[in-house]
């Protein structure tokens, strides 16, 4: 949105501005990250995990149990990480966030 007094911006220019910083503006990323978080997670956690978002550098994940909550958090986030970047070499995966949902 422009400042008030502002010019003007177009509705297309909006709109890909708010699909950008939604993590939007690539729907094939989505099935991308997912196929990534499945491959470096493993079938067992991939199982009791989602992807639920990856916004500005952040991916989100939810899982499904308090324990294995506790488990990523604690013991496998960072060997969880250098995977995905690993694996999606062309996206920026800052940090690891875990939820239980």
């Amino acid at each position: 949105m422009s400042k008030r007094g502002g010019p003007p911006e177009r509705a297309g220019d909006i709109l890909k501005r708010v699909l950008s910083e939604a993590g939007l503006d690539r729907p094939e990323q989505h099935g991308e990250i997912a196929r990534a978080w499945r491959d470096v997670a493993g079938p067992d956690v991939a199982a009791e995990t989602s992807v639920q978002s990856f916004r500005k550098g952040v991916l989100t994940i939810l899982v499904r149990s308090a324990p294995l909550l506790s488990e990523l958090t604690t013991y496998q986030r960072e060997e969880l990480l250098a995977g995905m970047r690993a694996r999606l070499a062309g996206t920026f995966v800052d940090q690891l966030r875990f939820r239980l949902g």
